[in-house]
C-alpha cells in the first residue's frame, strides 16, 4: 500500500481526534474506522502523533493492586508519588513512612530504620528501630559478632592469592614460549 492512502488517512481528522483525546484505545480507533491497531500505530508514528501507551495510571489502571508492593527481600513499598522521598515510581519504604508517623517529621536520607526482629514486612511501631546513621546500625548489628575476616581467613585468602599468582604466571610463561616456537 502506498503511503497516505490507507483507512486511517482517509479517515485522518477523525483518527487525530481520537489518538488526542483523554483515552486513546487503538485497538477500540481501529474498530471504529474498520482497520487494525497496527495500522492506527503506524499512522500515528507517520504523522508524528505523540498517544499515551497507557491510557490509565494508578488506581485507575487495571492492574492496580492497591499501591502496596512486597519486594523479594520482603520490604513493603507503599505507592505516594507526593512524598518528598519516593523513588522514580513513586513508592516508598513503609517502614520509614512508619516512623516517620512516629516522630512526627519526615526522616533524612541518612537515618536508617531497623526491623528489631529482621522481618522486613513487620512494620509494627514497636519493632522499628531508628539510627542517626548506617555506620550506627552496623555497629549494633554487628556487635557480638565474629567478623569472617579473622586472622586465620586472613593468612587463608593470602595463600590462595599466591596461589593464584603462580598458576597465572606459569600459564603466561606457557604461552610466551609457545608463541616463540611458532616464530621459529
Amino acid at each position: 500500500m502506498r503511503l497516505g492512502t490507507g483507512t486511517c488517512y482517509q479517515n485522518r481528522e477523525l483518527v487525530i481526534e481520537l489518538l488526542a483525546g483523554e483515552n486513546p484505545n487503538l485497538r477500540a480507533i481501529a474498530k471504529q474506522i474498520g482497520t487494525n491497531a497496527r495500522h492506527v500505530k503506524t499512522f500515528a508514528q507517520r504523522e508524528g502523533i505523540r498517544y499515551r501507551k497507557h491510557s490509565r495510571e494508578g488506581r485507575h489502571n487495571s492492574h492496580w493492586k492497591g499501591g502496596r508492593i512486597v519486594t523479594a527481600g520482603g520490604y513493603v513499598l507503599i505507592h505516594l508519588p507526593k512524598h518528598p522521598h519516593s523513588n522514580y515510581l513513586g513508592y516508598c519504604w513503609e517502614h520509614r513512612l512508619v516512623m516517620e508517623r512516629v516522630l512526627k517529621r519526615y526522616l533524612l536520607p541518612k537515618e536508617v530504620v531497623h526491623h528489631k526482629d529482621r522481618d522486613h514486612s513487620n512494620n509494627d511501631p514497636s519493632n522499628l528501630q531508628l539510627f542517626e546513621k548506617n555506620s550506627d546500625h552496623l555497629r549494633h548489628e554487628l556487635k557480638g559478632k565474629i567478623p569472617k575476616w579473622t586472622h586465620k581467613t586472613l593468612a587463608m585468602q593470602k595463600k590462595w592469592l599466591a596461589q593464584a599468582r603462580e598458576v597465572l604466571r606459569q600459564r603466561s610463561l606457557a604461552a610466551l614460549k609457545q608463541n616463540d616456537s611458532r616464530h621459529m
